[in-house]
């Protein structure tokens, strides 16, 4: 089991695969969520911001107001509804008429060589009469 030092004070149990992302890490059992302190430390820990923002940042986190909430709200049922997309649908359509050309192009071949068969047949019983005719003549 791997130690990995985050921010000089927190430490994470790197203990599954790399690259398999904080799904299976939730679904696993081994996620745990930080701590409000240990947000704030992170938070402390941003140099790249100012102290303004700092301050506006960890407020959001404390107090956020109803419009923040009913947004992600929003957000997270729109990304877990269940169902398809139009992508879905195009594929789905572009699937089906290639199956139908596929039939169309096998119905004209055997078509055509039906009516092919059909005019030979019909030569065949002409030169059969005409044949017929000359012996009797």
């Amino acid at each position: 089991m791997e130690k990995q030092i985050v921010h000089e004070e927190t430490l994470i149990d790197r203990d599954v695969e790399v690259g398999s992302g904080l799904g299976s890490m939730i679904n696993s059992g081994k996620f745990e969520m930080p701590s409000m302190d240990d947000i704030m430390k992170l938070i402390d820990s941003m140099k790249d911001i100012s102290d303004e923002e700092r301050e506006n940042l960890k407020s959001s986190i404390m107090f956020p107001d109803a419009a923040t909430t009913d947004k992600m709200r929003q957000q997270f049922e729109a990304a877990n509804q269940i169902g398809p997309s139009s992508i879905d649908y195009f594929l789905f359509m572009a699937m089906v008429g290639l199956i139908a050309l596929v039939f169309a192009l096998f119905g004209y071949k055997l078509y055509k060589s039906l009516m092919e068969k059909e005019h030979k047949k019909q030569e065949k019983q002409k030169n059969n009469k005409k044949s017929k005719k000359i012996k009797q003549k």
